[in-house]
């Protein structure tokens, strides 16, 4: 079944060591999401890891499924089902003075 493509992080995003939170989004009219996070490249070793979070008020959030960490060149994915009215993508690069090209994306069901 098709669903709606909600993007984190664009193609094709870089993001130097630190913590960063996409855009919320009101998912409330879905069942489940199957986020995808894709690690292109990384310079200097950085590591990747994406944590899907979730929240009813848009003022506290609490992490919902398992991080995606995937390795440069390969992607990872984490199946969500009844979240709370909005979820968020927090991606982390790890490693000092390093940096890493990414992309996240849901696939919003209403099934």
């Amino acid at each position: 079944m098709a669903g709606e493509t909600i993007v984190f992080f664009p193609k094709f995003t870089t993001l130097v060591t630190g913590t960063y939170a996409s855009d919320p989004y009101d998912v409330t009219a879905y069942k489940s999401i199957d986020c995808q996070t894709m690690n292109v490249a990384v310079i200097n070793a950085a590591t990747v890891s994406v944590q899907m979070q979730q929240s009813s008020d848009l003022n506290q959030w609490d992490p919902v499924g398992s991080a995606m960490a995937p390795a440069a060149g390969n992607s990872d994915t984490e199946p969500l089902s009844g979240t709370a009215r909005y979820v968020r993508a927090v991606a982390t690069i790890g490693t000092a003075n390093a940096s890493a090209v990414i992309w996240v994306k849901g696939v919003a069901r209403e099934s």
